[in-house]
């Protein structure tokens, strides 16, 4: 995932990178169960920035144009969707880490 801001937060440090992604996926999904997507306006917005400006392209330059800005506008969009979903995400965070700690002390 591209939740680069959770990965430095301070509730993980000292956390092996497997651990940390295993803690952010838990969290997202905690957090996606009180507050899911709206998948309506997330097609919307990619085809928007993503589809239209591709067959755009497609059209003037061809189809190398047309893939290059596809993948990486998707990229961006990813990165800049979940940087915008992450203070929803980081109250979920400090529930799991206090979750996961809990764990692997008591056994």
């Amino acid at each position: 995932m591209f939740y680069f801001k959770l990965y430095d937060d301070p509730a993980l440090e000292g956390c092996s990178i497997s651990e940390k992604n295993k803690i952010i996926n838990i969290a997202v999904k905690q957090a996606r169960i009180d507050y899911p997507l709206n998948i309506s306006k997330r097609l919307g917005i990619l085809g928007g920035v993503v589809f239209l400006p591709a067959f755009i392209l497609y059209y003037f330059l061809g189809f190398n144009a047309a893939v290059s800005w596809t993948i990486a506008s998707t990229i961006l969009l990813n990165i800049k969707l979940a940087s915008l979903e992450t203070p929803t995400i980081k109250p979920y965070l400090a529930k799991v880490v206090a979750l996961v700690t809990k764990k692997t002390y008591k056994t």
